[in-house]
């Protein structure tokens, strides 16, 4: 921590300072890759800091902060948490850009976070997905790569079904891009939501992100930059990476596939119900036979003693 004896709390209360404290941050756990340097970091003032769990990485633009995994059997959905929650890892600082580990900065973040937060009233700021339609085609393409499981993506779906159906046909965000005021209220609350979501729906995060922000009251903007390569990074770095290419499925195939799955998952979670009243009927049903023998058993022992006597 940069600050102690509770300044970071009396400047949070003052709110956003004029000059804000900048900083950007990658998760790394799970030891699911290497660690991707940054040049741009040797010569710019803003802190780039790494959280991981591997306490024998060592870096020349990163600064290493080690961290426990919130969930020790499940590194994909741990390292979502720094990501999501910054506000509990960068209280020291009021700006940060989350980069995934296979993007490279270009530009020095400083004028990258003026870029995205150029307005004071913006609190976050995302990029679109530049090569997906819309989010249906992110969904199939996490199916058709197996990157979870069908029935959780179903539920994930019928969770946006539910929640904000408008997202489904608007293009996804592409989440290895997000910069925010991580201190302030409405992001808090609204990446708090998001991390409950990816907690109990897919660990794929662009899955619910969408969803979340359109039942927010955070003040956000979705920025056009093609996900490839920009004047401010590049992506991906990682040649052993492999993205989805999802040409082999036309839109509507993916689209139909997906509510076809929807369905069979919502005709299980029926059957499921059904079986579970059908049980409980039947233990209601055993238990009055059970009342039923004992009394019987109570008779039998009664009729016996006056037979005794």
């Amino acid at each position: 921590m940069l600050f102690g004896n509770g300044l970071v709390e009396e400047i949070l209360a003052l709110g956003e300072p004029s000059r804000p404290m900048q900083c950007v941050y990658t998760c790394l756990l799970g030891r699911y890759e290497k660690l991707v340097e940054q040049p741009v970091a040797l010569k710019s003032k803003v802190p780039f800091i790494c959280f991981t769990d591997q306490d024998d990485i060592r870096s020349d633009t990163w600064t290493i902060r080690l961290v426990e995994p919130v969930l020790e059997l499940d590194a994909p959905r741990s390292s979502r948490h720094p990501k999501i929650l910054p506000n509990l890892y960068l209280k020291e600082f009021s700006q940060s850009l989350y980069i995934d580990n296979s993007v490279r900065l270009k530009k020095d973040p400083g004028e990258i976070l003026e870029f995205m937060l150029k307005d004071s009233s913006t609190e976050a700021a995302f990029i679109r997905h530049s090569f997906r339609d819309d989010l249906w085609d992110e969904y199939a393409a996490v199916q058709v790569a197996s990157l979870d499981t069908p029935f959780t993506i179903s539920e994930t779906l019928d969770c946006i079904l539910s929640m904000a159906p408008e997202c489904l046909d608007e293009p996804p965000i592409w989440g290895a891009f997000i910069a925010r005021r991580h201190n302030q209220v409405n992001v808090v609350n609204a990446m708090t939501k998001w991390w409950t979501h990816v907690l109990r729906y897919s660990r794929r995060d662009q899955l619910t992100l969408p969803g979340i922000l359109s039942s927010s009251k955070l003040s956000y903007i979705i920025l056009d930059l093609d996900n490839h390569s920009s004047v401010y990074h590049e992506w991906p770095i990682h040649s052993s990476r492999l993205r989805n290419e999802y040409t082999m499925y036309s839109r509507e195939y993916g689209k139909t596939k997906l509510l076809r799955l929807l369905e069979e998952t919502l005709q299980l979670r029926d059957k499921v119900t059904t079986l579970t009243s059908e049980l409980d009927h039947c233990r209601t049903g055993l238990e009055t036979k059970n009342r039923q023998l004992d009394k019987i058993k109570q008779q039998v022992l009664t009729l016996v003693s006056c037979l005794r006597n």
